[in-house]
């Protein structure tokens, strides 16, 4: 929308104080000593009200509609780890990914036949073990709120390429707060924070998809392993695959200070990962149309590691 980066920046400011108010009202209710001992039942309605709170926050924080407008929008996914439990909930096309990385070992004898394991830092094995899904109109379930709540789907025509787009929410005759033009709406999401038109006529939803995953069951008693967790919008995704991004990202956090091929930081990885995405979309672009050559979608990136 018009202003999606301002709703994204409001929507992250508000996040860290909604978040702590509803945990903080769940320990009162169940009577819970720690965060820790919260259930999944307790942190999925935890985390729908923080995103609810989040959306109204939104809504109601400015009144200038030339600044946040009915048609502006962000997605939003959250990962917290409380005690042995990551707790992730998503909305929107933005994806959340667990990924775990374990060294290569190899095992060797001294001469009295003592056996001892040694780590081969220049490799190590790269899985992802979990993903959020993104939140699309044509997904079955998606699709059915949307038409019972009086929206429509749109399918785009195809590309230059041959590439077909995924239907998009489709709303007609919206007036531009910004323009004051009458224009017809579209969103490719089925749950967005913002997006207030599309919330109150078409069935879009800030409801997250919640779940709740135990850390000890990833590690699987494997003292070489470690978990990380990468958040990523789908203007990078549509251009660079999940897998790759995870060895890039791995390769920078466990191999930076060990002189070996992963010698530049996490921040810097991530730049990289992000300009050879932006000319990604560069390339894309000049193909399907000249005019659009320096367009792409918005892209984020972030990471962080799962301590243990």
């Amino acid at each position: 929308g018009n202003a999606g980066n301002t709703v994204a920046q409001t929507a992250m400011d508000n996040l860290p104080l909604s978040l702590t108010k509803e945990l903080q009202k769940a320990m009162t209710m169940t009577g819970a000593n720690s965060m820790t001992q919260l259930q999944h039942s307790v942190m999925t309605q935890v985390m729908i009200n923080t995103f609810h709170r989040v959306d109204q926050h939104v809504a109601t924080a400015v009144t200038d509609t030339a600044i946040i407008d009915a048609t502006s929008g962000t997605t939003m996914t959250v990962a917290l780890k409380l005690g042995d439990h990551l707790h992730i909930a998503n909305v929107g096309d933005s994806q959340t990914f667990v990924v775990s990385y374990s060294k290569t070992t190899t095992t060797t004898t001294d001469g009295r036949g003592a056996a001892a394991e040694e780590a081969d830092e220049e490799d190590g094995t790269v899985n992802i073990l979990y993903a959020t899904r993104p939140d699309k109109p044509d997904l079955p379930d998606e699709r059915q709120r949307i038409l019972d709540n009086g929206g429509s789907l749109w399918l785009p025509p195809p590309t230059a390429r041959g590439d077909q787009p995924p239907p998009r929410v489709y709303l007609e005759g919206l007036t531009d707060p910004v323009t004051n033009n009458t224009r017809n709406y579209v969103l490719a999401l089925s749950r967005s924070i913002g997006d207030a038109a599309a919330h109150a006529m078409a069935g879009v939803v800030a409801d997250p998809m919640v779940a709740s995953l135990q850390v000890s069951a990833f590690l699987d008693g494997d003292d070489h392993k470690q978990l990380f967790v990468f958040s990523a919008s789908d203007g990078l995704l549509q251009k660079m695959a999940p897998l790759g991004i995870a060895n890039r990202l791995a390769a920078s956090l466990y191999h930076q200070d060990k002189g070996s091929r992963g010698t530049v930081s996490p921040l810097e990885t991530i730049e990289g990962i992000i300009l050879d995405a932006n000319e990604a979309w560069s390339k894309s672009r000049s193909v399907e149309n000249n005019e659009l050559k320096d367009y792409r979608d918005d892209m984020t990136l972030t990471v962080v590691k799962v301590l243990h």
